[in-house]
């Protein structure tokens, strides 16, 4: 397979992980010493304020205390960074061995995506999109729930757009090289988890009415501050003015306790939304760290900082919180609600705020979810430098070159070599029993989703034309809906040809079909529907065991083609080699295997 990179990404992760390791001792080391240094400090306090308290005090007998708490407060703050810092490499060094254990074959810390299964999907069910060692965990490092959400969308959505899948190839070729920053965002993260819990909250505040809604009553506010401030200064000079200054004053922070139950909820659920946002932002931080040049990056850095910038707008967000904050001070909300109407200023500048940016907060998130899918889609690239970058094309619908199941251990996998031309051309796939048959059909369907996410593939080369796919491999059936095994393959085969109406050319998969009737009504069947199918725009594979739907070649030479996986075997001794062959296979190996296992 042809290299898209020079490096090794065990070597790679494996150095990254003794190096921060280094790293993240010396990093303690130096702050054991800022540790002794912070407590000798809070001890030279205690000392220095009880020497002063017990002897003379004078300006410069203070000056040891003041030295002392300078120290301490310096001590303090460089504490907290380096514990920040060790928290950080802790945690960058968790996301360097959760990707070296995955190269090793462990996938015990990623995502299964469960909760996406579907069986009635066109393919995810049969090519182990999800659930237990499954293409979403392989590629999937996304960090908050709509961009893990959007990442499943993605396996069970093909891109029939050759731009959009170039312009994700092209994304992830740019982040292949920035390793430690795409590391950087997703350890940022995962420090600060996002949940459902968070996006609802999210939503919640966004329909949450104004408490203002007309804007007589805003006027009124600025109208009675004015007033005010003008009664003051006049009393300056005429202080019969100031009696009138005192009563409006009264007035003012008796309107402001009027609205105080409901600012203080109007905080709470603010405190809440900037909690539940704040993540983004500080995973738009790392965004604007970085500079990008792909079409598909740029984009995601225009939604977050051009027109209204996220970073500007939450740092005007948090301004407000902390006026809200400030109100604990008793004196102080007194003094500024009865002068200026504090409180409901605030509430009109959180509903400035709201009226000007509560239309982009979904964008500012989409944006994050797409930077998400990108990063995960690159970690992959990365992960996996001899796969290679698919081509989307408009010859051939498929053309494959050493195709191989990126599921599979590479020293279990065997590769091999696939084309089909165009449409209404059907391969019909023989041979024994674990010969490779399903295995092979789950490696084109299994890199066709790869290659329609605009993922690199598991292939020496890959090109082909964006197309739909179908899958129908393992049909089972439904007691509680009293749908038996034959029933549930034909409402599959139906399926497929509800999802080709309109003239939508599909890429097929079928493995065994109708296996739930009697051989002979099998064949006639099977036949039956092939032919049907060929006057649909369809292309793909069938695998069968009825050596006798090798005739249609002979039949149709134009729209049938056999290829088989062939055994060898010498009395009890039966040898695979999983590689695909022209024609139809020629040996069987049932009764083999059956009196190896002493059935017969």
């Amino acid at each position: 397979m042809s290299s898209i990179s020079s490096a090794k990404p065990n070597d790679f992760y494996q150095k990254k992980i003794e190096t921060l390791t280094l790293e993240l001792s010396q990093t303690k080391k130096k702050r054991n010493f800022v540790s002794i240094a912070l407590l000798t400090a809070f001890i030279l306090l205690v000392y220095s304020i009880y020497t002063y308290f017990t002897n003379e005090r004078t300006v410069i007998a203070l000056l040891f205390p003041l030295l002392s708490v300078v120290a301490f407060i310096l001590f303090t703050r460089i504490d907290s960074r380096f514990l920040g810092k060790i928290d950080y490499l802790k945690a960058l060094i968790d996301c360097t061995k959760k990707e070296l254990d995955y190269l090793n074959g462990d996938f015990s810390a990623l995502v299964k995506g469960e909760e996406f299964t579907d069986p009635t999907h066109p393919y995810s069910n049969d090519l182990d999109i999800f659930c237990e060692e499954s293409l979403f965990q392989v590629i999937n490092r996304t960090i908050t729930p709509n961009g893990t959400s959007l990442m499943a969308e993605m396996l069970l959505t093909p891109c029939l757009d050759k731009t959009q899948i170039e312009d994700r190839q092209a994304a992830t070729e740019e982040l292949i090289h920035k390793v430690d920053w795409y590391q950087k965002f997703l350890v940022s993260g995962n420090k600060r988890p996002i949940t459902r819990t968070n996006d609802q909250m999210i939503q919640q505040w966004k329909k949450l009415d104004n408490l203002f809604h007309s804007k007589w009553s805003k006027r009124l506010i600025y109208a009675s501050n004015s007033i005010l401030l003008l009664l003051i200064v006049i009393g300056l000079f005429e202080s019969r003015f100031l009696g009138i200054a005192v009563v409006l004053f009264l007035i003012q922070l008796m309107v402001a306790l009027l609205y105080s139950s409901k600012i203080n909820k109007l905080n709470d659920q603010l405190g809440k939304f900037i909690t539940a946002v704040g993540n983004y932002f500080y995973l738009a931080k790392v965004i604007q760290e970085e500079r990008f040049s792909s079409k598909l990056l740029s984009d995601i850095e225009k939604d977050l900082f051009s027109e209204k910038n996220a970073l500007k707008a939450f740092a005007s967000l948090n301004s407000i919180q902390n006026g809200f904050e400030g109100r604990a001070n008793l004196l102080i909300t007194v003094l500024f609600d009865g002068l200026f109407l504090n409180d409901l200023h605030l509430v009109l500048r959180l509903e400035k705020w709201k009226k000007a940016y509560v239309n982009d907060i979904e964008t500012w998130m989409a944006a994050i979810n797409k930077m998400e899918v990108m990063v995960s889609m690159a970690n992959f690239r990365f992960n996996h430098p001899e796969y290679a970058v698919p081509h989307p094309n408009g010859g051939n619908i498929l053309d494959a070159q050493s195709l191989g199941h990126p599921l599979l251990p590479a020293e279990q996998m065997v590769t091999n070599h696939f084309s089909t031309g165009s449409l209404h051309e059907l391969y019909i796939v023989t041979g024994a029993n674990m010969a490779g048959k399903s295995t092979f059909l789950r490696t084109v369907g299994i890199n066709m989703v790869l290659a329609l996410t605009g993922n690199v593939v598991c292939a020496e080369s890959f090109s082909f034309v964006p197309i739909r796919l179908f899958t129908s491999m393992r049909t089972t059936d439904n007691l509680a809906k009293g749908t038996s095994y034959f029933h549930a393959e034909l409402l599959r085969l139906k399926a497929l040809i509800d999802q080709i109406a309109n003239d939508r050319p599909h890429f097929i998969i079928l493995d065994e079909m109708l296996k739930g009737t009697n051989s002979k009504d099998k064949l006639n069947g099977s036949i039956k529907f092939l032919n049907k199918l060929l006057s649909l725009p369809v292309s793909g594979l069938v695998a069968t065991h009825d050596l006798a739907l090798g005739k249609l070649s002979e039949e149709d030479p134009q729209h049938y083609f056999n290829i088989c996986f062939e055994i060898e075997h010498t009395d009890s001794d039966i040898t695979y080699d999983y590689k695909l062959k022209k024609g139809v296979s020629q040996n069987m190996n049932a009764s083999i295997l059956m009196e190896q296992m002493g059935l017969i």
